[in-house]
C-alpha cells in the first residue's frame, strides 16, 4: 500500500494561558478528571465533599473539599490562603489541604483507566510519563489544551494523514477510533477533491519529531528515539487502527 504524504500542522508559537502556575485538577467520584481555573471554580463545579475523589494543584499537592461546618480552624485558615485570589468560595463548601499526601500510583492509574473508557473526551496520548513531574504536566496540559476556552486542535485542521504539534513541542497524528462500546458516528468523511478525508472525533497518538528526537516530558531539548517505546500513555487505546 503506497502511504499518503504527511502534512505537518505547527502549533501558533505561544503557548496558551494554561502553562502558568495557577490551577487545579480535580478527579471526581465517577473517576472522570477535570481542570479548574481557581480554587472558586474547583467549589463552584461540585454539590458535596464526597463528590470529589481527589483534587490537586500544580505542584502535586493534595486537597478536598469539606463542609463549612466540618471544616475546623486549622482547615479554615489554610483555605483562606488556598483561596487568596480574591473569589469567595461556593456557599456551603471550601478547598482545604488533603491529611494524606497526592497518591500517584492510584493517579496514574485512574488517568490511564479514563482515557481508555472515555476516550473522546481524553483523546491526546502523550508518551507514557517517566516521572511524577511529568505526569503532572501531561495532566495540566492535556487538560487545559481540549477543555480549555479554545479547545486544541480546532476540527478544521484534522485530516488523516497530517501532522500536529501543540503548544508545547508534542507531535501526534491522528487516527479515527475502529470500535467503541457505545456509537459516538466515528468515521472518516471525505471533503473536496484534494483536501484529505477528516476524522471525526478522533484520539491523537503522540510520536517522534521528525529530528529523531523529543521533547520529553521531563523538558529540555529532548532525547533519542527508542525503539519500541510505546507512543501512548501506557497502553494503546481499545479499537484504535494504525497505532
Amino acid at each position: 500500500m503506497v502511504r499518503k504524504q504527511q502534512e505537518f500542522a505547527p502549533a501558533a508559537a505561544a503557548a496558551p494561558p494554561c502553562g502558568s502556575g495557577h490551577g487545579f485538577i480535580s478527579v471526581d467520584d465517577g473517576g472522570d478528571f477535570l481542570f479548574h481555573g481557581s480554587a472558586a471554580a474547583v467549589v463552584a463545579d461540585f454539590e458535596y465533599p464526597s463528590e470529589a475523589a481527589w483534587i490537586l494543584d500544580r505542584q502535586g499537592g493534595g486537597y478536598r473539599l469539606a463542609a463549612d461546618a466540618d471544616a475546623d480552624a486549622d482547615a479554615d485558615a489554610d483555605a483562606d490562603a488556598v483561596q487568596g485570589s480574591g473569589a469567595g468560595p461556593a456557599p456551603g463548601l471550601r478547598l482545604v489541604p488533603a491529611a494524606a499526601a497526592t497518591d500517584f500510583s492510584w493517579l496514574r492509574r485512574a488517568w490511564l483507566t479514563s482515557q481508555h473508557r472515555d476516550p473522546h473526551r481524553y483523546p491526546l496520548r502523550r508518551f507514557y510519563p517517566q516521572d511524577d513531574q511529568a505526569l503532572l504536566r501531561t495532566l495540566f496540559e492535556c487538560l487545559t489544551l481540549r477543555h480549555g476556552p479554545q479547545p486544541w486542535p480546532a476540527r478544521s485542521v484534522v485530516a488523516a494523514g497530517r501532522i500536529l504539534v501543540d503548544p508545547y513541542g508534542h507531535a501526534y497524528r491522528p487516527v479515527k477510533i475502529a470500535r467503541v462500546l457505545k456509537p459516538l458516528h466515528l468515521r472518516a468523511v471525505h471533503a473536496k477533491p484534494g483536501a484529505g478525508s477528516h476524522i471525526i472525533n478522533p484520539v491523537f497518538i503522540e510520536i517522534e519529531a521528525a529530528s529523531g528526537t523529543r521533547r520529553g516530558n521531563h523538558g529540555g531539548t529532548g532525547h533519542a528515539s527508542d525503539s519500541g517505546r510505546p507512543t501512548v500513555t501506557g497502553m494503546p487505546a481499545p479499537g484504535v487502527g494504525g497505532s
